[in-house]
């Protein structure tokens, strides 16, 4: 709480002091180390040239960098901890540095949009439960150096940084970004290059934050659910399960599948309250449906219902866990008005969740306004057109384009999304009653021997009654494309 009115005025020294006592209470001494370096270079970036005793009363308390761990009695741990086993935490730590001015003819010059930029992406990305942002204005002193190797990050506790340059010519801009991993002797895992036009330096800090931080989220989530991997499984936390599951979900190979599932389960056994772990194992319950591979389909959409219910009801807070619930609601339970609704708030709390905006087209699709459809699928795919989910962005485009009888249209999204993942068989069926629907006989049957082979048994009746779709029009639409196309 103290961090997001940080994000509103970060001067406000009382606020300062009250994030500091509470790395104090928790015995983290480097983090409350880290927060009062944040305090003091905030205070003095906005003119304030001294701390108040209060706050130098605090440095005391928090001692040098090589102090000892706080004693034990000082400790709040865990129930599940050992006194002895530090707990492991149940978030990241991003750094977010300052972006660098790249400009030979002024190498000292401060750059409003590198400052704000470093700013709202930490904004940004604090909205994401997982994941704890340690402000740019707090690394200042680090972003003298243009090196990598020469900064100092082996004293801070982050597991990963976001670094950046900013590049200015005539009304050009270029950002570069790249994610280092501390935990990695500072590898860089990711980079992107963002080329603008454009003069509003607010307009274009908004812009471009919204499309780094949709691009870096979904990056450090596969990040970490693979790093997970090869650690023995009595070690790992339910959180760990959770990040460790999500990439086999992404994947759709079956038997990976089905592990996702069980690890998901032993999470809700280890942390029964875990918003994340009811949220993901509702949608993984979501794709067993939807994928032909539940045997009950029944019990396993009122199971995927329960724990998407769960899920809000634990963290009503959580983006993500909103648009999952929502998607569950839209697709399995067919009640695509309650998606929205669900959809609109998630969006509300994170406008950078692409997902969200996936999930939103989806539910209108549903609902038959497939135009706004159109324009939240596109919003998905701009903000993060790498996404590990674009095959689902593809498939959020086709579904309206086949409805609004764009045919040629759903055929390059489709055949894109099968390409993107040929394990999601949703993705086929709108593909494959768009080909039907322009007699192209020859892809037609090479598409529905693969739909059939992941889904042996679907029929055009089976199809149609498990589809979420609400309109009589649409239903008849997609139908007569896959009795052309060859379905049985």
């Amino acid at each position: 709480m103290a961090e997001q009115l940080l994000a509103i005025d970060r001067g406000h020294e009382g606020v300062w002091r009250a994030v500091i006592r509470c790395h104090l209470e928790t015995g983290d001494r480097q983090a409350a180390r880290l927060a009062y370096e944040r305090c003091r270079a905030a205070r003095t970036e906005l003119g304030h040239l001294a701390l108040s005793p209060e706050t130098e009363d605090l440095l005391g308390r928090i001692g040098g960098p090589d102090s000892p761990p706080m004693p034990a009695e000082e400790t709040v741990l865990p129930s599940r901890a050992s006194p002895s086993v530090p707990p492991r935490r149940s978030t990241i730590r991003l750094g977010v540095l300052p972006l660098r001015l790249v400009d030979p003819n002024h190498p000292g010059h401060a750059d409003g949009l590198a400052l704000g930029l470093a700013e709202e992406l930490t904004t940004s990305l604090a909205r994401f439960r997982w994941i704890s942002c340690v402000s740019g204005s707090s690394l200042n002193a680090l972003s003298g150096e243009t090196a990598a190797h020469a900064l100092p990050w082996h004293g801070i506790d982050a597991d990963f940084m976001l670094d950046g340059t900013i590049q200015r010519g005539g009304s050009k801009v270029r950002i570069l970004m790249r994610i280092i991993d501390m935990r990695s002797g500072g590898a860089v895992i990711w980079a992107r290059r963002i080329d603008r036009d454009g003069t509003d330096t607010l307009a274009l800090q908004d812009e471009l934050a919204a499309e780094i931080v949709a691009q870096v989220e979904p990056e450090l989530l596969m990040r970490e659910g693979e790093r997970g991997t090869p650690r023995p499984r009595p070690t790992l936390s339910a959180n760990d399960l959770v990040l460790r599951a999500i990439p086999a979900i992404y994947r759709l190979d079956r038997q990976g599948y089905k592990a996702a599932g069980a690890m998901l389960e032993e999470a809700l056994v280890l942390d029964p309250n875990h918003a994340s772990a009811h949220a993901w194992f509702a949608y993984w319950h979501l794709f067993l449906v939807g994928q032909g591979w539940a045997d009950d389909p029944g019990a396993s959409t009122r199971r995927s219902e329960m724990l998407a219910d769960r899920a809000v009801t634990l963290d009503p807070g959580d983006a993500r866990a909103l648009t999952l619930a929502g998607h569950v609601r839209g697709f399995l339970t067919k009640r695509p008005q309650e998606a929205c609704l669900l959809h609109d708030r998630a969006i509300a709390l994170n406008p950078n969740l692409a997902l969200a905006w996936a999930f939103s087209s989806l539910a209108l699709s549903y609902l038959g306004q497939h135009e706004d459809a159109l324009i939240r699928a596109r919003q998905a795919s701009r903000m993060s057109p790498s996404d590990p989910h674009s095959f689902f962005f593809d498939t959020a485009m086709a579904i309206p384009y086949l409805l609004l009888g764009h045919f040629e249209k759903a055929v390059e999204f489709g055949r894109r999304a099968v390409e993107l993942n040929p394990g999601f068989s949703a993705s086929y069926k709108v593909y494959l009653s768009a080909l039907g629907h322009l007699g192209r006989e020859k892809e037609a049957a090479n598409v529905r021997g693969r739909l059939l082979a992941l889904e042996p048994d679907l029929t055009v009746s089976s199809a149609v009654e498990r589809s979420p779709l609400t309109l009589s029009e649409d239903l008849a639409r997609y139908a007569e494309g896959l009795r052309r196309a060859g379905m049985p």
